[in-house]
């Protein structure tokens, strides 16, 4: 695995603000650690041993601790379980000399955010550092900007109010004028031209942009529905998230007003810019020329690209996804954007037409095409369950089958996941199809003794349903846990928040086993893969397919095999579709083979495993 090499001013960007504890025994080693980091940090405080840094944190609640764990009668366990008692998302970096897996798990599941074996290199050390304080800045920005949006929205709020208000009252004063006569009709007169104006202003906060000024979503809505040939140019600022993330709301607000200030100087007579949510403009452009819009995008791409916003000492290089169409109808908008969508596609900093049989609109159109079939198959009960037999090497017998989702569509095809797994995640659909994939695969398999496995999905982990739901089945169907499988995909155990992690490790200790998905794709945190002490790792098909013949396929199984087998893992081998790759796998030392030359999925399990006899002759 390869590493970006990180020097002290690369951690100088989020630690500007952060307080950094060092709990080191060594004076030499923790002056040194002092002296490097208050460079960077706005306060570096020290502590010889675990009690001293415990009454440190109390006082100052530090972002970031780093200590050594030997740090005599009052040990660093004892320091950071107070620690964590006072403040459970602590951020903490160990420095040891112990390394062996034992110790690796008793700090993991402490919660720690890095380890730094003994003696210590600078370079490990700043990568677990960078690592901690990116998160550390990266979250205090978004609390920053949630605040500020949320001020942004109550002064909104807080004038529409004012304004409702004021015309309920000045309508309140009309009708009681209005009952008067005579002499009192030129104050009905008066308070109607009150009321004109202030209906004028309520309509100005409704249609105009708080932070540009520019006109909004509302406004383009009402500009769109009036006849006329136009031109619709969709205007997306590439990568502004990363503004806001790296410089602060603040200076994202800058950028912004001045985007909207140079277009709306620029643009022609017969154009209106509107701003219709955070990163994103519309220019309307009525009774275009021929090609205005061609030329027009052009030219503040140009424009741009020759002038970036400067603000502060600090340049932003600005650019642009456009999408563009023209007509008279009612989805100039939805078209355009669209094309803007393609654009960011196609690589960003450009302009696309759109274009009905472009190869990206008919891929959205694929898209809605899969999540409506999957719609239909959950309404009208067509979701299957086909079942592969998956070989143990060692006995030669078939011990357990992996359930793999299938649709039977209108016309009694059978459709692989494949098809419709991603637009189905797209939709939000993906929870709905596992719950019922797992009644499918209990149901079935209560009637014989096989384990069995069941994919689980990110949104799984999300909707936090799966240990109930999971040990209701078993008591409904009189399954034991340790007959079941969960297979999580190795980025799971790697992206996944600590709460996604923690259901892992409930969901194993109520019995059931762990597998991890397409090992070896990703780059795998093994502190993490340790947490979860996976009964089963699937090595990923990439290396299996041609590991007959590909040397370098080989050694990385190899490594796999030998990382499994340290932590009493067994491996799993997908895509075993030949007799040639089936001798490989069972030479490397991988405990199971899964794939066609196996069994292909069927609706049914074969109940006589020694019926595969090829399998078992070379077995």
């Amino acid at each position: 695995m390869r590493f970006e090499m990180i020097e002290l001013q690369d951690l100088l960007p989020f630690t500007k603000k952060l307080k950094l504890l060092c709990v080191e025994p060594d004076a030499g080693v923790r002056q040194s650690l002092v002296k490097t980091f208050s460079r960077i940090f706005a306060q570096v405080d020290d502590a010889a041993d675990g009690y001293d840094g415990l009454n440190h944190y109390k006082i100052n609640q530090h972002d970031l601790i780093i200590t050594e764990t030997e740090l005599g009668n009052y040990t660093a366990l004892q320091m950071v379980e107070q620690i964590k008692k006072i403040t459970p998302s602590a951020h903490i970096i160990i420095i040891s000399k112990q390394s062996d897996v034992k110790s690796l798990l008793e700090w993991s599941n402490m919660g720690i955010q890095g380890f730094v074996p003994k003696p210590i290199t600078m370079q490990l050390l700043l990568q677990s550092m960078h690592k901690s304080c990116s998160i550390l800045y990266s979250n205090a920005q978004k609390h920053q900007q949630v605040e500020a949006s949320a001020d942004v929205k109550k002064q909104k709020r807080q004038m529409q109010e004012h304004y409702e208000a004021n015309e309920i009252k000045l309508q309140e004063a009309i009708a009681y004028e209005r009952k008067r006569i005579g002499r009192l009709m030129g104050n009905e007169r008066e308070l109607q031209t009150r009321l004109n104006e202030s209906e004028k202003r309520l309509n100005e906060v409704r249609t105009l942009d708080d932070l540009t000024g520019l006109k909004n979503k509302h406004a383009l809505q009402k500009s769109i529905s009036i006849e006329g040939e136009k031109a619709l140019l969709f205007v997306d600022i590439d990568h502004f998230e990363s503004i806001n993330t790296l410089y602060g709301m603040g200076y994202g607000n800058k950028v912004l007003k001045e985007t909207a200030s140079r277009m709306q100087r620029f643009l022609p007579s017969n154009t209106e810019l509107f701003r219709i949510s955070a990163d994103e403009f519309v220019v309307l452009i009525d009774t275009p020329t021929p090609n205005q819009e061609l030329h027009l995008s052009q030219q503040i791409l140009a424009m741009f690209q020759q002038a970036p916003i400067v603000i502060g000492d600090i340049e932003f290089d600005i650019s642009f996804s456009m999408g563009m169409d023209r007509g008279s109808h009612n989805k100039l908008f939805v078209h355009a954007k669209t094309a803007s969508a393609e654009a960011k596609d196609r690589g960003r900093a450009q302009m696309v037409v759109f274009k009905n049989d472009s190869e990206y609109v008919k891929r959205q159109r694929d898209t809605l095409f899969w999540i409506q079939t999957v719609k239909d198959a959950l309404k009208n009960d067509r979701i299957m369950s086909y079942y592969q037999p998956i070989h143990n090497n060692e006995t030669g017998r078939i011990e357990k089958y992996e359930a793999l989702c299938r649709i039977l569509d209108k016309n009694g095809n059978v459709l692989s996941a494949s098809d419709f797994i991603r637009p189905s995640y797209l939709a939000g659909l993906t929870t709905k199809i596992s719950r019922i994939m797992i009644d499918k695969a209990f149901k079935y398999f209560q009637s014989n003794n096989y384990a069995f496995s069941i994919n689980i999905s990110t949104q799984d982990f999300h909707e936090n349903y799966l240990e109930e739901f999971l040990q209701y089945k078993c008591d409904y169907y009189h399954i034991s846990p340790t007959r079941v499988y969960l297979e999580v995909v190795e980025s799971i155990t790697i992206n996944g928040s600590d709460e996604t992690l923690h259901q892992i490790q409930r969901l194993r200790t109520k019995g059931f086993n762990i597998t991890i998905d397409d090992f070896g794709v990703e780059q795998s945190v093994f502190s993490r893969l340790l947490r979860l002490e996976a009964k089963t790792i699937k090595i990923d098909s990439s290396f299996i397919k041609n590991i007959d013949t590909n040397l370098s396929h080989q050694m990385i199984v190899q490594n796999i095999v030998a990382f499994a087998n340290r932590i009493g893992a067994q491996t799993v081998a997908e895509y075993v579709e030949n007799q040639a790759i089936h001798e490989k796998v069972c030479e490397l030392g991988i405990d199971f083979s899964q794939g066609y030359y196996i069994g292909k999925p069927r609706p049914q399990i074969i109940q006589d495993p020694m019926e595969n006899t090829s399998v078992n002759n070379i077995a």
